[in-house]
């Protein structure tokens, strides 16, 4: 075996005859494969009886000696943990270098680098290394030791607490000390400063003597001081600043005076009750008695403030009329059967203007009604469920709000309970799709209002009646409306932080932008947010909004100019998601409808206004049910078109329908102007909707459109004249009949544009009838178109009326 320290192939050897890695630097584990290895040649010798085992005993000794050698070690971390532990010698080889002994070892004061450093670092701080040898210590001392480690920790705590209470007792005990001794030295009080009409026990009971007279001469009382003959005289007190002094004083004496006798009197020491004198201590007065046990005397050099006398009751405020409240719930239920009862027992309407009508009757009732009263709240809210059945969501706004008016509950409140009854008695699909379209309108008002809560539980009351609907257009608008109720509830709140800290002048572009994009496209209160919105750190937002505000300057600016500005706005839009791209498409309606609405008469015809009127137009019909309240003109995109006539029917003829006993039979029927209808007719319609022969009355309403001023002869056959069988009405105009050859006619001279005309006829006596519209200078029959805003009928049955020619 090698004895050269420096041989790698000797330390790898040694380390494999103990038994243990070459990494092992630990001189417990060195020791311990030692001791088993010399062991284990004990039980050999034993075993085979060979007692010559002391050259494996030399070797052993050796190869342990080599192992635990400090040199042999790689890293400067091995030799000193190996050194400090076991300071063994240096092991003399046979053959030493010259130049290795006579070199002279180098002090570490002289080292430089990294070398000095590690040097004194594993001389000196190695030193406090654990010894690894060491046993483990036990669970009681790990305890003793982390306890003594936090009680050293909190010691010094509460020894800075036991201080300050001794502190405390000790400050303590000094101000007690020191008040007693005050109290124990006798104090002067003096006499003119004890109020005696108010302690009257405080008074000493002996007599005060008078005081001696002095035999000089009284001096008299000091007067107003002789001005200076040296100093310039003061200017005269203006007579207007007189007049006001004496005023005031005027004013204020009644009110002083009073007060000054009350103070008088007490001063005097005199009592109101017994009239006594107590401050001069008459033989007359009676002696107080002593007190039963002797008290510090008070401290009575603070004079008595008396109090001014209260004055006479004044007037009791006036109290002005509030608001009557909510009527209780048994006088509401009540109520309302009752008005149901009454309502029972008229016809059911089946057209929507015979629903609008019935409602008016019910709103009617309210004359006889006294406002405030349980019959006046039940009439105005059954009215306004009617009308939003019918879709009339501005006249049922408006009734809610009348009501709001007039009692005192909360705006959203009313709203929600007529909701959430609309919502349990919904029974069609009809009534659940006009109950999500009133809770898109309402939630509108309410987030324009910054009422985000309402908002938010109106929009969740119709979630059953949306599910039931199965729109996805319905679908798609109340999900956009409730992601906008909660963006624009953390919108709000930056925003009014960032208005309290900021203004216009001094606001960034990055909350500029936040403020303008809630004001204007959330809130879509744009006469409030263009200024905002004009500083935005977005081009085409700031482009935009300055645009309009210069738009908005302008006394006299063109079509061409709003039609580019809504432009614009389109444009703008179609970069932004949800409801700030609806905010600005309803943006770009308002604008262009404003334009129309200040066009000048002489440009009304022009190629500009027209073609205004058909973006209009074009843009109402993409936004739908975006519009406010009851503009929209396709309410109800599943239902059949709402301006339109029936399906199958042309749009030339006049729209017409039966009613028996003054109930319509839900028949649609289109009438061509000259077809005439007798008795045989009649009876064929009665047929078709299963109805026995009865006397009937047909209704029949048309268009008739004029490109210049004509005189027009209308000219109506019906039952005999006289007895008022037929009635023709003109722009709502009841018209004259003149019995004529073909039946009874009127002439009339009607101005360019659309005419409305109406013609009912009653089939009790017809024997023949017709309606048709003739040009008096031509002789020609003039077409009558569909009126625009008929209502498609509820039955499936169309009945046209066609002559046969």
């Amino acid at each position: 075996m090698s004895t050269n320290p420096s041989d790698p192939h000797s330390a790898v050897d040694d380390f494999n005859s103990l038994g243990i890695r070459t990494n092992e630097a630990r001189p417990r584990i060195i020791r311990q494969a030692a001791a088993r290895k010399a062991e284990l040649l004990q039980r050999q010798r034993l075993a085979t009886g060979n007692g010559n085992i002391d050259n494996d005993v030399t070797r052993l000794c050796l190869t342990l000696y080599k192992v635990l050698d400090p040199r042999r070690r790689m890293t400067p971390t091995e030799r000193a943990l190996l050194s400090q532990l076991e300071p063994i010698p240096l092991i003399e080889s046979r053959w030493v270098h010259p130049r290795s002994r006579q070199q002279p070892k180098r002090p570490a004061g002289q080292r430089h680098g990294f070398g000095a450093v590690a040097y004194e670092s594993l001389s000196t701080g190695q030193a406090n290394f654990p010894d690894p040898d060491a046993p483990l210590p036990t669970q009681w001392q790990l305890f003793l030791e982390r306890w003594v480690i936090y009680a050293r920790q909190r010691v010094i705590w509460a020894a800075l607490f036991l201080a300050l209470l001794v502190g405390m007792l000790l400050a303590r005990q000094l101000h007690v000390r020191k008040i007693a001794s005050d109290a124990a030295q006798p104090r002067h009080i003096p006499s003119d400063s004890v109020n005696t009409s108010t302690a009257p026990d405080l008074v000493s009971p002996e007599p005060v003597s008078p005081e001696p007279v002095s035999p000089e001469p009284v001096s008299p009382a000091p007067t107003a001081p002789e001005p200076d003959p040296e100093l310039p005289p003061l200017p005269p007190v203006p007579e207007e600043f007189s007049q006001l002094l004496a005023d005031l004083q005027a004013y204020v004496e009644p009110f002083t005076k009073p007060l000054t006798e009350s103070g008088s009197d007490q001063a005097m020491g005199s009592d109101p009750q017994t009239g006594s004198d107590v401050a001069t201590g008459s033989d007359s007065a009676e002696e107080p008695a002593a007190p039963a046990t002797d008290l510090p005397p008070p401290d009575t050099t603070v004079p008595v403030v008396a109090m001014p006398a209260e004055p006479a009751d004044p007037d009791p405020p006036i109290e002005l009329p509030g608001k009557p409240a909510k009527p209780a719930d048994d006088a509401l239920a009540t109520a309302r059967q009752r008005l149901l009862n009454l309502l029972a027992d008229r016809p059911a309407a089946v057209t929507e203007a015979g629903r609008e009508l019935a409602v008016d009757d019910i709103l009617d009732m309210r004359l006889g009604t006294a406002q405030g009263s349980a019959d006046y709240w039940v009439i105005s809210e059954v009215a306004a469920e009617r009308l939003i059945g019918l879709g009339k969501f501005q006249r049922a706004a408006g009734l809610i709000a009348d009501l709001e008016q007039q009692y005192d509950i909360q705006p959203p409140e009313l709203t929600q309970s007529i909701t959430t009854r609309l919502a349990k008695s919904a029974q069609t699909l009809a009534e659940h799709r006009q109950l999500v379209r009133w809770a898109l309108v309402c939630s509108e008002r309410f987030l324009q209002s910054e009422r985000f809560d309402a908002a938010s539980e109106i929009t969740r009351t119709v979630l059953p009646s949306l599910g039931k609907v199965n729109d996805p257009a319905l679908r798609t608008q109340l999900s956009t409306r409730r992601d906008a109720i909660v963006i624009m509830r953390r919108m709000s709140e930056t925003t009014q932080r960032i208005m309290q800290a900021h203004s216009l002048d001094d606001v960034s572009n990055n909350d500029a932008t936040l403020v303008g994009r809630y004001r204007c496209l959330m809130l879509r209160d744009w006469s409030a947010g263009l200024a905002w919105l004009a500083q935005a750190s977005d081009p085409r937002l700031a482009q935009a909004a300055a645009s309009e505000i210069l738009w908005l300057g302008k006394p006299d600016s063109s079509i061409s100019e709003a039609v580019e500005l809504a432009n614009t706005w389109l444009e703008t839009g179609k970069r932004l998601h949800g409801r700030m791209n609806d905010s600005a498409r309803l943006h770009a309606y308002d604008i262009l409808t404003a334009a129309a609405a200040d066009l000048p008469v002489e440009q009304a015809g022009g190629l500009e206004a027209g073609e205004l009127q058909q973006q209009i137009e074009t843009l109402r019909k993409e936004l739908g049910d975006l519009l406010p309240g009851d503009t929209a003109t396709s309410p109800n995109p599943a239902a059949p078109p709402a301006v339109a006539p029936a399906a199958g029917l042309a749009p030339v003829g006049m729209g017409g329908r039966l009613l028996i006993d003054g109930q319509d039979r839900g028949a649609a029927i289109r009438y061509e102007p000259g077809t005439v209808i007798d008795q045989n007719t009649i009876t064929k319609i009665l047929r078709a909707l299963g109805q026995p022969v009865a006397p009937a009355v047909l209704e029949f309403q048309g268009t008739l459109r004029l490109e210049k001023a004509t005189t027009v002869q209308i000219v109506a056959a019906g039952p005999p004249a006289g007895n008022g069988g037929q009635l023709v009405r003109v722009n709502r105009q009841a018209q004259a009949l003149v019995a004529s050859v073909r039946g009874e006619s009127v002439t009339l001279d009607l101005p360019a544009g659309l005419h409305h005309l109406f013609w009912r006829v009653d089939t009790k006596q017809l024997n023949q009838g017709f309606f048709f519209v003739v040009d008096v200078q031509t002789e020609q029959r003039l077409p009558v178109q569909m009126p625009a805003n008929i209502k498609p009928l509820p039955a499936d049955l169309q009945i046209n009326l066609i002559s046969g020619r």
